[in-house]
C-alpha cells in the first residue's frame, strides 16, 4: 500500500471514528431522523415510481441502438454505454456528466475509461413533431401554420442547439420576421424534480449522520441548505418566464447606463429582443441574431494559423501572411474585448449579468461589429 493510500485510509478513519458516537445514533433516532425516514418511504413509494419506469424504458430503448459487436474492445464500448445511457437518463444525469467529464481527480480507476465519452454528452434531440406539438401546446392550435392570426410561418426541424432542460430552433414569424424559439423539454422539470429532491434528502441524511459542526468543517452552511439552494436554482431553469425578465432588464440597462456611455461601450453588446405574444413560462421567442459563434471562429483561426505555419516559407517569400484571415481575426477579437469590459461594467454597476458565459453562448455580429 502506497503513502498516499495510507494518509487516506487513516481519514477515512478518523472520520469514521467521529461519526460512530452516541452523539449521531441520538440524531438519527430523534424527530428529524423520523421525519427523514418518512419523507424517504414517500419518496420511493409515490414520488419516484413514476419517472423511474419512464427513465427505465428510455435507457432500454437507448441502449438497443448501440453497436454490440463493438463489445470486443470493453473499454471504448463501456465508455459510449456510459455517454448513451446517461443521455437517455436526461437533464441531471447529464449536468452529472459534464462534472466527471471535467474533474478527473472525482473518478478513479474503470471509471476514467468513461472520461472520453462523457465530455461530448448531450442532450438527445427531439423530434419535429414533439417539438411543433409542444409549440401548439404552449399558444394555442393556431400557433403555427398558414391561419390569419397564426404565430409562426415555420420552424426548422434541425435544432439549432440541444441542452438537457431545453431546445433551440430557428423560426419564421407569419410577419416573415426570422426568429429563434427555446423550449424547454416535455417532462424534464417533473425529472429534475425527483432527481433533485433525491439529493436533498441525501443531503438531510448526511447532516444527521455528521452533525452541524462536522458539516461546517466542508461546507459553508448545512448540506441541507446547499443542496435546496442547488435545486431551486436548476429548477428555475424550466421557467423561461425569468430568462425572459432578465432579458428585458439587461436590454434596458445597455440602453440607458450613462457609465457605458462614458467609457464608449454602448453598441457592444447586443441582447435579443423577446417577441411579445410568442413567449410563456415553457417558450421563449426571441429575434435572430445572425453570425457565427465566437467558439466557431477561434477554431477557424487555429486552424488558419496550422496551416500559415506549414507553408511559413513560402508565404514569406513572396510576402503573403494571411493578412485577410489576421484582419477578421483582429476584428472579432477587438469586439470580445469591449464586450468583456461591458460584462465587468454590468457587474461593478450590479446590473444582470451572464452566469455562463463561454465562447459557445457568445455571437460575433460582422454587420454590426459587436458581441450578441
Amino acid at each position: 500500500m502506497s503513502d498516499e493510500d495510507m494518509v487516506l485510509l487513516r481519514q477515512v478513519w478518523g472520520v469514521a471514528r467521529r461519526v460512530a458516537t452516541k452523539e449521531t445514533v441520538r440524531r438519527v433516532c430523534s424527530a428529524q431522523g423520523r421525519a427523514l425516514l418518512k419523507d424517504c418511504l414517500t419518496f420511493a413509494a409515490v414520488t419516484c415510481p413514476p419517472v423511474a419506469a419512464a427513465r427505465t424504458r428510455d435507457v432500454i430503448s437507448a441502449l438497443a441502438r448501440l453497436e454490440w459487436s463493438n463489445v470486443k474492445n470493453p473499454r471504448q464500448f463501456a465508455g459510449t454505454a456510459g455517454q448513451v445511457t446517461l443521455d437517455a437518463l436526461g437533464g441531471s444525469f447529464v449536468k452529472l456528466s459534464q462534472v466527471l467529464a471535467h474533474s478527473p481527480a472525482l473518478v478513479g480507476g474503470v471509471a476514467k475509461a468513461f472520461r472520453a465519452s462523457l465530455a461530448a454528452c448531450s442532450a438527445p434531440t427531439l423530434p419535429h413533431d414533439v417539438v411543433v406539438s409542444t409549440v401548439v401546446q404552449e399558444l394555442g392550435p393556431d400557433a403555427l401554420g398558414g391561419m390569419p392570426g397564426c404565430v409562426f410561418a415555420s420552424i426548422e426541424p434541425q435544432p439549432l442547439a440541444s441542452a438537457s432542460i431545453a431546445q433551440v430552433h430557428a423560426a419564421t414569424l407569419a410577419s416573415g420576421e426570422r426568429c429563434v424559439i427555446k423550449l424547454v423539454r416535455p417532462g424534464v422539470a417533473q425529472r429534475l424534480h425527483v432527481d433533485l429532491s433525491f439529493l436533498v434528502l441525501a443531503a438531510r441524511f448526511v447532516d444527521l449522520l455528521l452533525g452541524r459542526e462536522m458539516i461546517l468543517e466542508f461546507l459553508s452552511a448545512p448540506a441541507e441548505r446547499v443542496a435546496s439552494e442547488l435545486r431551486d436554482s436548476i429548477l428555475a431553469e424550466c421557467d423561461l418566464r425569468a430568462d425572459r425578465r432578465n432579458m428585458e432588464d439587461f436590454r434596458d440597462w445597455l440602453a440607458s447606463s450613462p457609465a457605458l456611455q462614458a467609457a464608449g461601450l454602448r453598441g457592444a453588446v447586443v441582447a435579443p429582443r423577446p417577441i411579445a405574444g410568442a413567449c410563456t413560462a415553457q417558450l421563449l421567442t426571441m429575434e435572430h441574431l445572425d453570425g457565427p459563434l465566437i467558439a466557431s471562429l477561434r477554431q477557424e483561426r487555429e486552424a488558419e494559423r496550422e496551416a500559415e505555419a506549414e507553408v511559413e516559407a513560402e508565404a514569406e517569400a513572396e510576402g503573403q501572411m494571411g493578412t485577410e484571415g489576421q484582419t477578421s481575426a483582429a476584428r472579432w477579437k477587438q469586439a470580445l474585448a469591449r464586450a468583456l469590459a461591458v460584462t465587468s461594467l454590468s457587474i461593478v454597476e450590479g446590473a444582470l449579468f451572464h452566469a455562463d458565459l463561454h465562447m459557445g453562448n457568445m455571437i460575433y455580429l460582422p454587420q454590426r461589429d459587436c458581441i450578441g
